[in-house]
């Protein structure tokens, strides 16, 4: 195999006080927003630039989830798998923060910038074996939600707890982090769109890459590396390039280079978008048994079915 050269990185074990209570996710309150400025040259045409900061491009509205967008609740269950769904949260949806100013650009004069809500006064609970499902239109704030959870994002205000532990920008982007590498581990995330993860020469490194960046023995590196290309079919792509390689397999190249982690909480973007039936089997009896052996999942859809399939809690994201 092509991996048994890569060079293992020692992991430092985490402080005796994080990540042991629970709920396993918690979000109060959590606001988030992106500003937009005011293209300052190129004459009078009154176009703009975003500078998002936080906010990933497809995430432009407020949020969220079982719990309402400030107190704006409207109550009452929906028809979700289990019928336990906790209601909508429609709080202010599609507006934009009054919040103006101005800012400075080296070499311009001071742009003025408006502020733009994405998630507002959010809050959401997971608890351990759990399986989660935002549902909502694109921009909704889904991948947003599921950025900051993976510490990927921050909040402008709001706290995030992982496990009883408050996650904040200073705990995660502190330099050799020990507490960043000990959530990551924690949390596999997959991204909606597969390129933006995978970089390895193959299939068979870019799944061994996350066991031997946690150090790992190279016998149990190989042994994660069989157990998912014999979960997901992979065989006859183990030593091709992901780049090569259709929608459908990258996703699955993916999914199974976040579940070699073994993580206990995965979190998924959009996992059956881009895929045909079969693949879409395969890929939702892999979550299947991921949640039936106590794991917890949150992932985001359009597709209820799936959530049926996967016999998910309903957060509507509006």
């Amino acid at each position: 195999m092509g991996i048994v050269n890569r060079r293992r990185r020692s992991v430092a074990q985490p402080d005796a006080g994080w990540f042991q209570g629970e709920p396993l996710v918690e979000l109060r309150d959590i606001d988030f927003s992106y500003r937009e400025y005011e293209t300052a040259e190129g004459g009078d045409d009154g176009s703009k630039n975003s500078s998002r900061g936080n906010a990933d491009n497809s995430d432009v509205r407020s949020d969220v989830a079982t719990v309402g967008a400030r107190g704006d609740m409207r109550g009452g269950a929906r028809d979700g798998p289990r019928g336990d769904t906790q209601g909508t949260a429609q709080g202010n949806t599609r507006q934009i923060n009054a919040q103006q100013g101005f800012a400075s650009r080296q070499g311009h004069n001071r742009r003025p910038w408006t502020a733009h809500t994405v998630l507002d006064k959010v809050s959401l609970t997971i608890e351990r074996g759990e399986c989660v499902a935002l549902l909502g239109p694109n921009g909704s704030g889904k991948t947003t939600l599921m950025r900051i959870i993976n510490a990927l994002e921050f909040p402008d205000a709001g706290e995030y707890r992982y496990a009883g532990t408050s996650v904040t920008r200073k705990l995660v982007q502190a330099k050799n982090s020990a507490f960043a590498k000990t959530l990551h581990q924690r949390i596999g995330f997959v991204f909606q769109n597969s390129d933006t993860q995978l970089f390895c020469p193959s299939v068979e490194e870019e799944i061994a890459f996350g066991p031997l960046q946690m150090g790992l023995s190279q016998t149990m590196v190989r042994q994660r590396v069989e157990d998912m290309i014999g979960i997901f079919g992979m065989e006859s792509m183990r030593q091709r390039a992901p780049y090569r390689l259709s929608d459908g397999e990258k996703k699955r190249v993916a999914i199974a280079a976040c579940l070699s982690l073994n993580p206990e909480l995965l979190v998924l973007d959009e996992p059956t978008d881009g895929l045909d039936e079969r693949n879409t089997d395969m890929v939702v009896r892999v979550l299947q048994a991921f949640v039936a052996s106590g794991k917890t999942i949150l992932f985001s859809t359009h597709h209820r079915d799936i959530v049926r399939r996967l016999d998910a809690r309903v957060a509507d994201v509006l």
